[in-house]
C-alpha cells in the first residue's frame, strides 16, 4: 500500500513485524463539509485523510497511523508539511 499526498509518494508497512507497526486494513476518510478537503489518497484513488480549517482551528486526520510510513525521510517531510499547515 502507498499513501499519496503533500507532493509525496509514501509506501506503507502492511505486514506485521516485530520491528514496526503495520496497517492491515487502512481506513477510507472522506471530507464531510465544504470546509474540508482530501489531503491524502491511496493509489487506488480512495481518500486516505482529510484536512479541515476554520477561523479558530485546523485539523488533519489520516486513515493510517503515521508510523506506518516506511521511509523516515518521507515521515520527516510529511510531518514538516503537516505542522506547516496546522500552524500557518
Amino acid at each position: 500500500d502507498t499513501l499519496l499526498g503533500l507532493n509525496l509518494r509514501m509506501p506503507l508497512y502492511n505486514r506485521p513485524s516485530e520491528l514496526h507497526y503495520s496497517v492491515g486494513h487502512p481506513d477510507i476518510l472522506e471530507p464531510s463539509t465544504s470546509d474540508a478537503f482530501s489531503a491524502f489518497a491511496y493509489t487506488d484513488g480512495h481518500a486516505a485523510g482529510v484536512a479541515y480549517k476554520s477561523t479558530s482551528h485546523r485539523v488533519i486526520t489520516m486513515g493510517v497511523p503515521f508510523e506506518c510510513i516506511v521511509d523516515s525521510k518521507n515521515r520527516e517531510q510529511a510531518m514538516r508539511a503537516i505542522l506547516h499547515y496546522l500552524t500557518k
